[in-house]
């Protein structure tokens, strides 16, 4: 995948009024970047050993958003709000997480750390990729969730206290699902989801419908339908629908556990992940069908003759 790199930033530079230092090498932070194709291990390498900086895939070496090229990982920074064991259990994370590290300023007290997100696809246009960055930094609770720099840098430490990596990779559904969870700008918080008895109803078709193309479930799909059949149910009737549909749950991950943190996230999934799922398998569920336009002399008067005998009706 790749990623552009600055060989002379290590750890954070130190801001003067002569300009940013890593020791005594003044560096610039826009300029003498390098765009190289690495695998993720070697590029968390870089990033938790070397403490190098790493940026999107530029078509030169100036850093700016018009020299955008592609992406491949997203990062999420974490200043406060959340400890190392929320992340562990957010529902998003699990499903998607690809690693984390502490950064410089991390404490035992004060949590902080980068999630990293590895992309089962690059992003070529950068618009995407900030409305990416936005729907991240939505899902993660963050104060701020405005993306300024589609060309973000983010730095390496060296030997941070905590890091991990694993071979999980954000799939396109999960980055439509990303996107999706935007908070529109003219939006400043998050409304309570009201559920109506409707809702419920609506709810139980769209599993009905999701069984009969997902008779298993593997355990990311379990996790997202469990926690959004949780946003409209109480636990014991979501765990009661999803057993009656999904019964292996021993096997694959045990509902309980799942809806340990039910409500606890302003962006849980809604009935519309569960739709997207379907069309993975069936792209006109739900959608409105077009009217069928005659298109020949006999067409249209069996259509005219129809709607005349509506009419008299």
């Amino acid at each position: 995948m790749e990623v552009s790199i600055h060989k002379h930033i290590v750890g954070k530079p130190i801001k003067t009024p002569e300009g940013f230092f890593c020791g005594s090498k003044k560096v610039n932070l826009g300029q003498d970047w390098q765009t190289v194709d690495l695998d993720i291990k070697e590029i968390f390498t870089l990033l938790t050993e070397g403490g190098h900086a790493i940026g999107p895939a530029l078509t030169n070496e100036h850093r700016i958003h018009f020299n955008f090229k592609s992406h491949s990982i997203a990062m999420v920074d974490i200043d406060s709000g959340m400890k190392l064991e929320d992340l562990i259990d957010h529902w998003f994370f699990q499903l998607y997480g690809a690693g984390f590290y502490t950064t410089a300023s991390h404490t035992e007290e004060n949590n902080r750390f980068r999630i990293i997100y590895v992309l089962e696809e690059a992003i070529t246009d950068r618009h995407m990729m900030k409305e990416l960055y936005e729907g991240l930094l939505t899902i993660h609770g963050a104060a701020d969730t405005s993306c300024k720099d589609v060309c973000r840098l983010f730095y390496g430490v060296v030997n941070p206290t905590y890091a991990a990596i694993s071979d999980k990779k954000l799939s396109a559904a999960g980055v439509e699902l990303v996107i999706s969870s935007r908070i529109p700008r003219e939006v400043i918080q998050h409304e309570p989801l009201v559920v109506q008895e409707s809702d419920a109803t609506d709810l139980i078709k769209i599993l009905d419908d999701l069984k009969s193309h997902y008779p298993v479930l593997p355990y990311h799909e379990r996790f997202i339908v469990a926690n959004t059949v949780g946003a409209y149910l109480n636990k014991n009737q979501a765990i009661m629908e999803l057993r009656s549909r999904w019964p292996d749950a021993e096997c694959n991950g045990k509902y309980e556990a799942m809806l340990k943190h039910q409500g606890k996230y302003s962006n849980t999934p809604r009935m519309g992940t569960l739709v997207h799922m379907i069309r993975c398998m069936q792209p006109n569920y739900r959608k409105k069908k077009e009217p069928t336009i005659p298109t020949t002399r006999w067409e249209l008067k069996a259509y005219l003759e129809k709607a005349l005998n509506m009419n008299k009706h």
